[in-house]
């Protein structure tokens, strides 16, 4: 299974240990009048992990005109409801609270925006933080479950 240290390797960094942690950076250029039913879409090539940090930065101009949403495979992740997008002016949204894993291949996900601004394209930018997953101690209720073994009350 692939790891972070075979994506450190991979990317020609120091392997010496597991990373704990990386951040991936991408932009997506929304071309001016982009309909929603027809949007931009940026390809985030990730890793196995846990997404545990999103970033979404609209620059100064976008008038809540630019709207985002990220995907994984056919899934609107971000925002919850899928009838719903980001969409703000000057501001970077950051969240913590909620934790997407990317356990099994394929590895991505995908950024897609519109506008309805028909005078100028704008930049967005989308930063992830992934971590690798924990593995399960030994002695935990669940690995107890998971392995048949008795749950102590």
């Amino acid at each position: 299974m692939p790891c972070f240290e075979s994506w450190w390797r991979c990317c020609g960094r120091p392997s010496t240990r597991w990373a704990d942690a990386v951040i991936y950076n991408y932009s997506l250029t929304v071309p001016a009048a982009r309909p929603e039913t027809n949007p931009a879409v940026k390809t985030m090539l990730l890793s196995y992990g846990i997404v545990y940090q999103v970033e979404l930065g609209f620059p100064p101009g976008c008038a809540a005109l630019v709207h985002v949403s990220i995907w994984h495979l056919e899934h609107q992740v971000w925002p919850t409801n899928p009838d719903e997008s980001f969409a703000w002016d000057d501001y970077t949204i950051r969240f913590t609270s909620e934790e997407v894993g990317l356990i099994t291949p394929p590895y991505v996900m995908e950024l897609r925006a519109w506008s309805e601004d028909a005078s100028y394209p704008h930049t967005v930018v989308c930063r992830l933080g992934m971590k690798k997953p924990q593995p399960q101690r030994v002695g935990s209720w669940l690995g107890r479950i998971l392995t048949g073994s008795e749950v102590a009350d």
